[in-house]
């Protein structure tokens, strides 16, 4: 008997306590409303006139920084475009230069060329390495080439997408190949790897290497 009488009452409590709270969100959400309807620009937040910081007021915080976006957006507008400058007419499609430190490099035989498919620029490895004074070797029953320079090691192999630099596996996109019995390889991949910056120039079809 007792017990029914106890949890009677425990049940009560439990939901005039949930009635409780729905009058309170009841009445905050009606005050809202209320305070919106009679916002007066002179009111001034958490004061008795405007207990809440209303729609209006945020609109009207805001619209300083509105105005200043919309300035950006009228100077960005009146930027000048930049337009591409097209390559010179007599320029070979394939025909690519390449500089050290300001210097051209010279190739006697196989010059470097952009494969298509790629989009890449290869260079023969031996005069471009040499000429930044790095050392090659060729162990041609593994198709393996091993570049050294200063504490950087790199090893290639011809047709796969994958180099070791200091023991680590590194990708590109773009393999080495054989062309004319020299050993082709994508010029930015091995420079940036040799901690060298490069720089492409499309209207000379110039790559710029700075060590």
């Amino acid at each position: 008997m007792f017990k029914k009488i106890s949890q009677y009452f425990k049940l009560k409590h439990k939901y005039y306590r949930l009635g409780l709270g729905a009058l309170i969100l009841g009445s905050f959400m009606a005050s809202v409303i209320y305070a919106d309807a009679q916002y007066s620009p002179a009111g001034i937040p958490g004061s008795k006139e405007d207990p809440l910081v209303t729609r209006s007021y945020v609109d009207q915080a805001f619209a300083p920084l509105e105005k200043r976006i919309n300035q950006l957006k009228t100077r960005i507008a009146e930027l000048p475009r930049y337009e591409p400058v097209a390559p010179p007419t007599n320029a070979s499609p394939s025909q690519v230069q390449v500089m050290i430190n300001g210097q051209t490099v010279n190739f006697p035989d196989q010059k470097p060329f952009i494969n298509p498919d790629t989009d890449r620029t290869l260079v023969p490895i031996r005069m471009v390495m040499e000429a930044v004074g790095a050392e090659v070797q060729w162990f041609p029953a593994e198709k393996k080439a091993m570049l050294t320079k200063d504490n950087t090691e790199i090893f290639l192999w011809i047709g796969k997408k994958e180099a070791q630099v200091n023991g680590e596996l590194k990708f590109t996109d773009q393999p080495a190949l054989i062309v004319n019995d020299r050993t082709m390889v994508p010029l930015r991949f091995f420079s940036e790897n040799l901690g060298y910056e490069v720089e492409w120039d499309a209207p000379s079809r110039t790559a710029r290497i700075r060590t």
